[in-house]
């Protein structure tokens, strides 16, 4: 199922009818969506809340474990919540493509959520860049940039998949089988409560802001693409990326500051 969101063209009015089958009254300015792409959206919001209460679930569980000294099979519920996390993050992204234009497909979507690699992988956005990767943007050397970031999120996603096995499987090291227990201790399993508690905080907000969005999704679409449009000059642009990249967002979100003041009668 490939859904991508449709604009109303003011100059070919034959590009679509938006009154015929299958379409809402739901305009903003030149943006319509269509009933299919509402209900997509709504979906999206109830697959993220569902996803988002089992992370918390599998936080509480662990929470169980660990206060009764099992910190093993703590740090697998830790480690499992965390991806639960991702995934909501992920949802967060296709929403705002979809709103933003692009195609989307949930089947080849949910199919990358059953897949650790993208979970810790993505999580890895969250990481603390590097001053190796820091000194490559000042450089503008933008390639070298994105291989120091791509060889961290494969070092974050093979220490806390190997850590997740030790939590779970008797293993074979250094010419002796040891167990869970004897590899994962209170210290290590409390590094992942609290680095998931971290997770939580920002799912709570992902989803909260992507419910606001799928309440009025052409009032966000909007804007949206209109940042879309200012960023994609970004690689035309001299200078520091990064500074760039602040700078653009920052008008941009000042702009919209100022609207939405302008909207609600405050000074």
């Amino acid at each position: 199922m490939v859904i991508g969101v449709r604009r109303y063209c003011g100059k070919h009015s034959a590009c679509y009818n938006r009154n015929g089958p299958g379409y809402s009254d739901f305009v903003y300015g030149d943006f319509v969506v269509n009933q299919t792409e509402e209900k997509l959206l709504q979906e999206i919001v109830r697959g993220a809340e569902l996803i988002f209460e089992n992370a918390q679930k599998l936080y509480e569980e662990a929470q169980l474990l660990g206060t009764n000294g099992a910190f093993a099979r703590a740090l697998t519920l830790h480690q499992i919540s965390m991806e639960e996390c991702s995934k909501v993050d992920m949802l967060g992204a296709a929403a705002m493509s979809l709103l933003m234009g692009d195609s989307l497909n949930l089947d080849k979507l949910a199919t990358a959520f059953r897949q650790h690699k993208v979970k810790n992988y993505n999580n890895a956005y969250m990481s603390v860049t590097t001053d190796a990767e820091r000194e490559a943007r000042k450089r503008s050397d933008f390639t070298r940039a994105i291989q120091i970031f791509k060889a961290q999120q494969a070092e974050i996603h093979r220490e806390l998949n190997a850590n997740k096995n030790a939590s779970l499987y008797v293993d074979y090291c250094d010419g002796k089988f040891v167990s869970p227990s004897e590899r994962i201790t209170e210290e290590l399993a409390t590094q992942f409560q609290q680095l998931n508690g971290f997770f939580l905080s920002h799912g709570a907000t992902h989803l909260h802001l992507l419910s606001k969005v799928a309440s009025d999704p052409a009032a966000v679409a909007v804007p949206m693409q209109e940042l879309a449009s200012r960023l994609a000059q970004l690689n035309a642009s001299a200078g520091d990326l990064d500074e760039k990249f602040e700078e653009i967002v920052g008008a941009w979100i000042e702009e919209q500051s100022v609207k939405a003041r302008e909207i609600s009668g405050e000074p």
